[in-house]
């Protein structure tokens, strides 16, 4: 039962034995019932220029990289002819900023969507069905498991972006085809269809807060009970990124040269990008519960809007304090244990300047302390990928407390002449260092968003609960199992987790037996290992990649190629099998002809029960690399 509903249930059993007054238990219930739950970040994908997951936008970080360049040939043969100037001009029509590679492919078919259907689909629909993907895959939770759940899918979005630079204004066949593919409520709705959740679905607009009032409704959701989990996210992309903002609405983000510097003298200016991310939330009591990876813990949240007290892109202090009042009040923490703040970061003077005074006033509403909380912005890094900044800001977080290391805001150099740091709570954070732990408190850090139509967001984060040591498990035999679509996907996939495997030192193979097993999607291409340990897995994973998949000589290894259009008869058998030789399992204790039993009919085209073998087993999901699509050219011509 859950926590609060045991402690509701004994106030109502002392206010019945009249052993507590009425005004109290009355109290102590509306308490229980206003205190939301903290919410759990268990999955994580994301897409930026340069940058194709959680893991490479994390190396960038650290890197103290930038993707920032002029826009790339390969996708100027879609867009060129289009613009009818002279060829020698083109290129002046482009703006520079971050911008994802490779939009017109698509690997479609893993989707389950035709190739007809998939060239009218935008690309910014594509990048996030395979984005949601990543999420999902990297919690553990794309399986059978998920068809049919309570998840919700809530996703941010710049719509008027669209209208100035969209996949359906190329098209000159503008049918019902292109039509449904370019729906912007799809680009939410798509995710659900394509992994039958059932859970409330909805595209938010909210400029570039669009990110955060996503992830912010999402948690509500779950602290409501309207949803288990929930896939949280926005994107930012533009099909053709014309030079409209020269002299135009955004003429302030005008540029000297290729560099971002935030809270700088000489800021440079800001980089429109590309980009998208999305997270898998869940309460932070069941995640724990059901052994998940946390990633980082959502203490609190809040969104509000400037309304008439200024105009609707600027910045507005007391409006800013309001904001993070809330999100700080809901997390129940002191600002003092707030160590890092991601900023919105316009790398404009007097924009620059007008955020720090409004931080600061809002911290000092807390604290009288000075310089004690790292302040950076990650613009510097990937440009400003507006309706998705929220959430990209939110997994850099999530990640450097999972990590325990504090990116840092490049190209710093002198401070901004308007901004007084050491009179505020605020340091910038200009090298990349080790988060050390303060004693009295876990490690915390917060972000904020200003959205043009005077929206604000405010997310406050704290690490993960230590996980239980496990260090002294005995080692038996496990099942391994990875599948595909074509064996191209497979052997990149097996590539990649090789690399994984190679680069840590802090993985249970049990672990990932499990999370392989329960949390990935079965295809046509099958394998299943029997290991011993992760050196055994590592050894046959190499040798089975180096051979292409040949496995004549290989003890242990089951592969297979099946068609996914088994007679019903077939696969129910199977199902029933399969079954049987878990029960079977079960009462030997992993016997191992049992396991090698179980191999086999995986590779035949089983769908396993993967959660009864597990049942009673100390295992946790783990953060694996995802998917390795294999993408063809899908556009409209």
């Amino acid at each position: 039962m859950d926590k609060k509903k045991e402690i509701a249930k004994y106030i109502l059993k002392l206010l019945q034995e009249e052993r507590l007054e009425k005004d109290i238990a009355v109290n102590i219930l509306k308490k229980l019932k206003d205190e939301r739950e903290d919410i759990a970040i268990i999955g994580m994908g994301c897409k930026f220029a340069q940058i194709n997951n959680h893991e490479e936008f994390w190396n960038s970080l650290v890197n103290e990289e930038s993707v920032i360049s002029e826009f790339p040939l390969s996708r100027r043969k879609d867009t060129d002819k289009y613009l009818n100037v002279p060829e020698d001009e083109i290129q002046n029509k482009y703006f520079k900023g971050g911008f994802i590679e490779e939009v017109d492919k698509f690997d479609y078919e893993v989707f389950g969507i035709k190739e007809e259907e998939a060239k009218y689909i935008a690309p910014e629909q594509k990048i996030f069905l395979e984005i949601a993907r990543d999420a999902l895959e990297d919690a553990g939770y794309l399986g059978e498991n998920l068809k049919n759940s309570n998840v919700g899918v809530y996703v941010g979005s710049d719509n008027t972006s669209r209208q100035i630079s969209s996949y359906l204004a190329l098209m000159s066949d503008r049918g019902f085809k292109a039509l449904m593919g370019n729906w912007i409520s799809c680009l939410a709705g798509r995710v659900s269809q394509a992994f039958d959740l059932k859970g409330p679905t909805f595209v938010v607009d909210n400029a570039c807060c669009s990110a955060i009032t996503a992830i912010h409704l999402a948690c509500r959701a779950l602290q409501n009970k309207e949803c288990d989990m929930v896939l949280a996210g926005a994107i930012n992309l533009f099909t053709v990124p014309l030079n409209y903002l020269q002299g135009g609405i955004f003429e302030n983000l005008a540029l000297k040269d290729f560099t971002t510097r935030v809270f700088d003298k000489e800021p440079g200016g800001l980089y429109m990008s590309e980009g998208a991310g999305a997270v898998l939330l869940k309460p932070l009591s069941k995640a724990i519960e059901d052994r998940d990876n946390i990633y980082a813990v959502i203490k609190g949240s809040a969104i509000n809007n400037s309304g008439t007290e200024g105009v609707l892109e600027e910045i507005m202090p007391r409006v800013v304090c309001d904001v993070l009042d809330r999100g700080m009040s809901e997390a129940k923490i002191s600002a003092e244990t707030i160590e890092y703040f991601e900023a919105h970061g316009d790398a404009d003077i007097l924009s620059d300047a007008l955020e720090i005074e409004s931080l600061t006033s809002a911290f000092s509403n807390y604290t009288n302390r000075k310089q004690f909380c790292a302040i950076g912005s990650l613009n510097t890094n990937i440009g400003y990928v507006a309706p998705a900044f929220g959430v990209a800001a939110l997994i850099k977080i999530a990640l450097a407390l999972n990590k325990k290391i504090m990116p840092s805001t490049i190209g710093f150099q002198q401070p901004n002449s308007n901004v007084n740091f050491s009179r505020s709570a605020f340091y910038i954070c200009d090298k990349t260092k080790k988060w050390e732990r303060k004693e009295e408190h876990p490690r915390r850090g917060g972000l904020y968003t200003l959205g043009h139509g005077g929206g604000n967001s405010v997310v406050i984060l704290e690490e993960a609960p230590l996980k239980e040591n496990r260090t002294h498990e005995e080692k038996d035999k496990q099942i391994f199992t990875i599948s595909a679509r074509t064996k191209k996907s497979l052997i990149n996939h097996m590539i990649l987790l090789l690399e994984h495997f190679k680069s840590k030192d802090d993985l249970n193979y049990k672990d990932i037996c499990y999370t392989m097993n329960v949390g990935r999607g079965d295809y046509q291409e099958r394998i299943a290992i029997l290991v011993d340990d992760l050196d055994d897995l590592i050894e046959k994973i190499e040798n089975l990649t180096k051979k292409s998949l040949i496995i004549d000589d290989l003890d242990g290894v089951f592969y297979k190629t099946i068609d996914t259009k088994l007679p019903m008869n077939e696969q129910r058998k199977l199902k029933a099998d399969g079954d049987k030789i878990i029960k079977k399992i079960i009462e030997n204790e992993w016997e191992e002809e049992g396991l090698r039993h179980l191999c086999q009919l995986y590779v035949d085209g089983g769908s396993i029960d993967w959660d009864k073998l597990y049942k009673d087993k100390n295992r946790y999901r783990c953060s694996l690399p995802t998917y390795s699509f294999d993408r063809t050219r899908s556009w409209f011509m």
